[in-house]
């Protein structure tokens, strides 16, 4: 059985009854799943969203704005059309002209 984000949650809901550590909760975790394990940020996050009671259930919660598969796609057509226009622009101006962080334009090429 292919282990779900909401198992993992539940392991850590329930762990964390008895194991206050995050760390210790996680190697556990890596023991038992090995890469399948979330990252010890999740793991971290969720003990917090727990013990703040933000989390109210294992699923994961709904996203709000738009998937960001379809935020990549409009910045790959931003930055294409900008290219056409002038291919002699810079990887600074392109980022300044199309709101695109450096860093995320380098994603992007």
């Amino acid at each position: 059985m292919e282990p779900t984000s909401e198992m993992f949650c539940f392991y850590v809901f329930t762990e964390m009854k008895h194991v206050k550590s995050a760390k210790i909760i996680f190697e556990h975790m890596l023991l038992v799943w090995d890469k399948e394990t979330p990252s010890y940020d999740t793991v971290w996050r969720w003990i917090l969203n727990f013990q703040s009671e933000k989390r109210e259930s294992f699923s994961d919660e709904p996203q709000s704005g738009w998937p960001s598969t379809v935020r990549i796609q409009e910045s790959v057509a931003m930055i294409k059309e900008l290219m056409e226009e002038d291919y002699h622009l810079s990887v600074q101006e392109l980022s300044r002209q199309s709101g695109i962080s450096i860093g995320s334009f380098h994603s992007i090429l």
